[in-house]
């Protein structure tokens, strides 16, 4: 039997005060060392030992790529290579307890609550709910139990490929200001063009997605099409958490409903008091959506971030970057505007889809909109394209294609929340993804018209982005109206 060189990259957030093991500063980062939790966790088979494909549970220690003083975080990411049977289908997950003092859907110590889940999932032809409402969390809970998981396939899509699930990041909390309506996009990037919605993640048979935090942000409405969560903090207290535990799922066209992967995400949402300026800072950078990186070359970029508020200056920047993008000093530029540069040389271990991802929070404590960037890294020597771009040199649109070295970039992704009681430790994202094939010169043919974000879409994807546009209208008009 064959097997495939599957690279499972994971990434955390934890609560950078908690011990020496979750500490981080800019030493440790440049040093790579010493590694975040080494030794405190793995990430296991929870199928049938028969179905694993020889997959051996890993371990969660990473290496530290950020920290933030402000909010108390350490961010971190790790990659390891295993050869995975061809074909296999199997879960993994990390489990444990316990998420910091929130908000909980589960009360009693008899066991979880009942989960309805009304979206289609995978292996069925369920018509997705494009609108879902959450349960609501009815109780404090120091105590809740996490479980974050993905079921890696290997199988062969209809088109030929291993597919490329969707790959999505947050950076947590999210800090919501209490008696406001706000609505939290999740960036998500499907580097196969895929059609992706999102749902509330739910406890089955096969594999419990939530733990004890299933749909337990209240007032919480989630447009599954635009991966959109509008949260109603109205009835909330000022310090409270609340934990969002999601799935991203990504399927052939709207039209089908059996999802090809499913992505967790996890995030927390903290309630604060009204600010007296409402203006947020606002971050930019000199990028595009997507940018093509090469393997082993320095790539550098900047961001800037403008003033919100009058008389405030930036405090902190905060990111979840890809392993190895080292973050340069906050640099002022005038009295209302600051830069901030990253330098990065990926390796080989990161071709595929990588996201970044930044906070900025201000000397009022405002904090800016999660500001993310895609990067595709490619081959030494290989044409800077991303997904959907089309070579400078040729008109052709439709039916060409390029040739790489055989690999499959297979992103499966889950969020891992905080394991310490009491202490503010975050979801991060664990997108898994294909290494080359370890086997001949194999060659690929790889069409350049698949689609990553918003640039050049196919008609599928611009008709699919009009209908998510007049969904989201009337998601937000009907909120407006339950308002009032």
């Amino acid at each position: 039997v064959s097997s495939i060189a599957v690279m499972f990259t994971q990434s955390y957030q934890w609560s950078r005060s908690h011990s020496s093991s979750t500490f981080c500063n800019q030493s440790i980062i440049v040093n790579q060392s010493p590694l975040l939790c080494n030794g405190s966790g793995t990430l296991v088979c929870t199928t049938a030992a028969s179905t694993c494909g020889n997959y051996a549970a890993l371990d969660i220690g990473e290496y530290c790529t950020d920290f933030s003083v402000v909010a108390d975080s350490s961010s971190g990411q790790i990659f390891h290579v295993e050869n995975i049977t061809a074909g296999a289908e199997f879960c993994v997950a990390y489990t444990g307890y316990s998420w910091i003092g929130l908000q909980s859907s589960n009360c009693g110590s008899s066991g979880k609550k009942k989960r309805y889940y009304r979206s289609g999932g995978p292996g069925t032809t369920t018509r997705r709910t494009t609108v879902l409402t959450t349960t609501g969390a009815t109780c404090y809970s120091t105590s809740a139990h996490w479980s974050i998981g993905t079921c890696v396939n290997l199988a062969i899509r209809p088109d030929g490929f291993i597919n490329t699930p969707p790959v999505a990041t947050v950076i947590s909390p999210i800090n919501v200001p209490i008696d406001t309506l706000t609505a939290i996009t999740i960036p998500v990037i499907d580097a196969d063009g895929d059609y992706t919605s999102c749902r509330w993640a739910q406890n089955t048979s096969a594999l419990d997605e939530c733990g004890d935090v299933c749909q337990s942000a209240p007032g919480g409405l989630l447009d599954g099409e635009n991966c959109t969560l509008t949260f109603n903090s109205t009835g909330t207290a000022v310090g409270q958490y609340y934990a969002v535990a999601l799935m991203v799922e990504d399927f052939y066209d709207p039209s089908t409903y059996t999802a090809f992967s499913r992505v967790p995400i996890q995030f927390l949402i903290h309630i604060v008091g009204a600010a007296v300026c409402p203006l947020q800072p606002q971050i930019s950078s000199n990028l595009t959506a997507c940018s093509a990186v090469e393997v082993g070359q320095t790539f550098t970029f900047t961001l800037t971030v403008v003033q919100g508020c009058s008389g405030t200056t930036l405090v902190d920047f905060f990111t979840m970057p890809p392993v190895y993008m080292i973050k340069g000093s906050i640099v002022s530029v005038g009295s209302n505007k600051w830069t901030i540069t990253e330098t990065w040389i990926p390796t080989a271990m990161q071709l595929g889809s990588q996201v970044y991802c930044a906070v900025a929070t201000d000397s009022a404590q405002i904090q800016s909109d999660q500001y993310c960037l895609t990067f595709t890294v490619i081959p030494a020597g290989s044409t800077l394209l991303c997904p959907g771009d089309v070579p400078p040199t040729t008109t052709t649109t439709m039916g060409y294609t390029f040739e790489i070295p055989e690999y499959a970039d297979s992103n499966f992704g889950f969020c891992l929340p905080p394991r310490f009681n009491g202490n503010l430790c975050f979801s991060g994202q664990v997108p898994v993804q294909q290494a080359p094939v370890q086997q001949g010169p194999l060659l690929r043919q790889v069409p350049l018209q698949q689609q990553l974000l918003q640039k050049r879409q196919p008609p599928r994807q611009q008709q699919q982005q009009q209908l998510r546009r007049r969904r989201q209208q009337q998601l937000l008009q009907r909120q407006r109206q339950q308002q009032h």
